[in-house]
């Protein structure tokens, strides 16, 4: 069994499922000088590897349900999820910041018929700030009763995410960066039946 202290294969794995985003990102920026990159380039980098982030937890999860003792999840978890909160409030921010100095709004940014795609990222934007403050008091009984319901309002908000990303990102309409995320896509439909369907064997059993 991997010892608890094996943990940096987690961070390891993370990086390499990040590495596309940043692949993208680099690919897209090449040719110029660091003084030619504007903030604003960063602002699809961000979005994708915050997505990628929230993905990897699912994966981590999945592999936690079977070999619980294997990593120290919960050092995992809280350290990346730091990460996610920078990269969702970053990702909004510069295109905020861009609109403000170019006067145009996000929704002037993705058209009349994208609209929607930009409410789902600020419905799943505040449900994950909203977490942050439910998991810091996690240990009220209010929120011990009812892990499964703000597991299941976090997840449904992940769904969000991804739609809106599939369908306003750029560089996610077409070619190897759009295969990629249809295969995030399924593989976290797959998790998501997995984790209830363990639960209910579980709760039959206990029962």
């Amino acid at each position: 069994m991997i010892r608890k202290h094996a943990s940096p294969i987690i961070y390891g794995g993370l990086f390499l499922f990040s590495l596309p985003s940043l692949y993208y990102w680099w690919d897209t920026t090449r040719g110029g000088t660091l003084q030619d990159i504007e903030p604003v380039s960063l602002f699809p980098l961000f979005g994708l590897l915050a997505f990628t982030i929230m993905w990897y937890h699912f994966l981590i999860a999945a592999f936690k349900r079977h070999w619980p003792d294997a990593y120290d999840y919960k050092q995992f978890f809280h350290k990346t999820s730091k990460g996610v909160l920078i990269l969702i409030l970053l990702h909004p921010g510069l295109l905020l910041y861009e609109g403000m100095t170019h006067s145009f709004t996000a929704f002037d940014y993705v058209g009349e018929d994208n609209k929607i795609f930009i409410l789902f990222a600020y419905v799943a934007l505040s449900v994950f700030l909203a977490y942050e403050v439910v998991d810091r008091l996690r240990d009220k009984a209010i929120f011990k009763n009812n892990g499964e319901i703000i597991a299941a309002i976090n997840r449904a908000a992940f769904i969000l995410i991804y739609v809106h990303g599939l369908m306003l990102g750029q560089h996610l309409q077409t070619g190897w960066l759009r295969s990629l995320w249809l295969f995030y896509g399924i593989t976290t439909a797959i998790f998501f039946v997995y984790s209830y369907w363990d639960t209910f064997q579980k709760l039959r059993n206990n029962s």
